[in-house]
């Protein structure tokens, strides 16, 4: 039997390793604690979320919504991602691969998030390796990663409390 843990503040569930994935653990721009259970899709997607100004602020594992399978029977879905833009609108995130999307049940679930967007007014956004940032962007996104407004303010705190205040210069 395995330790349960908690998921963070306002996630809805803890994510898992699924076969070869790697899950980690960030903060986004704004100090929030983010989970992903790949680099490959959502740690990508995180890169392109603290980069882009037109995102206030994001969650991972925001909220479970119900949907029904071919039987009946009730499920659930956590998506990966919600995504508050500066203008108000808020958008679903979901990253998958390809094949994946013409699962009998990905489909079902996928019109489940989609109706429940559509009655909260918010956007269902659906990410595959096509659409995810390639190799050369992300190159360029982990080089920026270090030069965001949260870190430097975490690193600089860093510093000061060190007494090396100057060496966030060199």
């Amino acid at each position: 039997m395995g330790l349960k843990r908690k998921p963070p503040d306002k996630n809805v569930r803890c994510v898992a390793s699924i076969g070869s994935n790697s899950r980690s653990t960030i903060y986004n721009k704004n100090g929030r604690t983010i989970q992903c259970e790949s680099f490959s899709g959502e740690r990508k997607l995180t890169l392109g979320f603290d980069r882009d100004p037109t995102v206030r602020d994001y969650q991972s594992q925001p909220i479970r919504i119900p949907y029904d399978d071919s039987d009946g029977k009730k499920h659930t879905y956590v998506p990966d991602f919600m995504v508050w833009r500066v203008d108000g609108s808020i958008e679903i995130h979901e990253v998958t691969r390809s094949e994946r999307r013409i699962l009998p049940n990905a489909q079902r679930r996928e019109a489940g998030a989609r109706k429940h967007c559509q009655r909260e007014g918010w956007s269902y956004v659906v990410h595959t390796e096509d659409s995810l940032p390639d190799d050369t962007e992300i190159a360029t996104l982990l080089e920026l990663y270090m030069f965001r407004p949260l870190y430097l303010e975490r690193l600089s705190g860093y510093l000061f409390r060190r007494g090396n205040y100057g060496a966030i210069f060199y």
